[in-house]
């Protein structure tokens, strides 16, 4: 699938997490679809969860 087929796959449904450094401290950055930042948070569960509670699916990017 391209990033292009992702996008539109699921861009309000579909999400990914990937770990970003900020200011040298390692946080968990939850991207849509289309790869805009929803949100940074501390851990990587933390990340998990709140795409859920948000009711957007994280897929692994492998």
């Amino acid at each position: 699938m391209t990033l292009r087929q992702f996008a539109y796959f699921g861009f309000f449904e579909k999400s990914y997490i990937k770990p970003v450094i900020v200011e040298g401290n390692t946080l968990y950055a939850v991207h849509a679809a289309d790869g805009s930042l929803l949100f940074r948070v501390a851990d990587r569960e933390a990340a998990r969860l709140l795409a859920r509670e948000f009711q957007v699916e994280t897929l692994p990017l492998h």
